[in-house]
This record gives C-alpha cells, sequence and structure tokens, in this order.
C-alpha cells in the first residue's frame, strides 16, 4: 500500500480507476465540518466530477448544532447519486442527545433506507448507520 506523509502521519491509500487522482480526506488536519462537508461539492466540481457513489464520514455529529447540520446534510446528499450510499459513524453515548436523535429522524426523512449496526468492542461502542436511495425531493435543508 502507498504512504502519504502528512504533518508527521503516515497515511496509507489506495489507487482505483483511471484519470486524475483525486484523494479528499478530512480529519487528520482539520475540521471536517468547516473545511470538508461544507466545500465538498466545489471540491469535487474542481475534478469534474458532480455526484459520488458513496460518502463515508465521521463528522462528529453530537457537537454541531442542529441549525448546522441542516447546510451539511444538505452538502453532502447534493453530491450523491440517486442510489448513492452515505455512512456516517456515531458512538453509543451520544444516541439520547436530541441534536442526534434529530439526525436520525432528518436521514429517514432523506433516505429510503436507514440500517445500522452497532460495534459493542469499539471503544467507546460505535454505531454505524448506512443510509441509501436518497427520497425523490427530499426536502434538505427544511
Amino acid at each position: 500500500m502507498p504512504l502519504v506523509a502528512a504533518n508527521g502521519l503516515e497515511i496509507g491509500y489506495d489507487v482505483e480507476g483511471a484519470g486524475p487522482p483525486l484523494v479528499i480526506l478530512h480529519g487528520a488536519t482539520s475540521l471536517g465540518r468547516e473545511d470538508f462537508a461544507a466545500q465538498l461539492p466545489s471540491l469535487l466540481a474542481a475534478r469534474g466530477v458532480d455526484k459520488v457513489d458513496v460518502i463515508v464520514s465521521a463528522l462528529p455529529w453530537s457537537v454541531i448544532p442542529a441549525t448546522a447540520q441542516e447546510p451539511l446534510l444538505d452538502a453532502l446528499t447534493s453530491v450523491l447519486t440517486p442510489r448513492g450510499v452515505l455512512a456516517t459513524v456515531l458512538t453509543v453515548p451520544v444516541l439520547p442527545l436530541p441534536r442526534i436523535r434529530r439526525l436520525r429522524h432528518r436521514l429517514d426523512q432523506i433516505f429510503a433506507t436507514v440500517t445500522y449496526r452497532t460495534v459493542w468492542r469499539n471503544p467507546p461502542p460505535a454505531r454505524l448507520y448506512v443510509c441509501r436511495n436518497l427520497r425523490p425531493a427530499a426536502g434538505v435543508g427544511q
């Protein structure tokens, strides 16, 4: 596996597909909610990409106010294909928080299918949500 050094870290990556390479990395050197998710549409557009099939995100939803979650969901879903997948992870201790309950409700409104799996051996335990198939006129931003 090739490695790249960034800020004292060695990060492994895979090369897939053809054409100019596109690597989008968030979380290691920046705040994802400010530097990645909100800029994702323009980052992709600059590379001639308008839609993606999969987004995997570990945004810290529990510390993002509900009013700020909506623009992030809008940015993420705006670049997903209609049958695209958004995978996001939350730690189990934050699940009862009102903003997390609201987020879960919004995911159900935006996607036709939302499934999850809890990984109890993770410290702290984590829940992976896999959201598939954007609903037509999902109303992100409402």
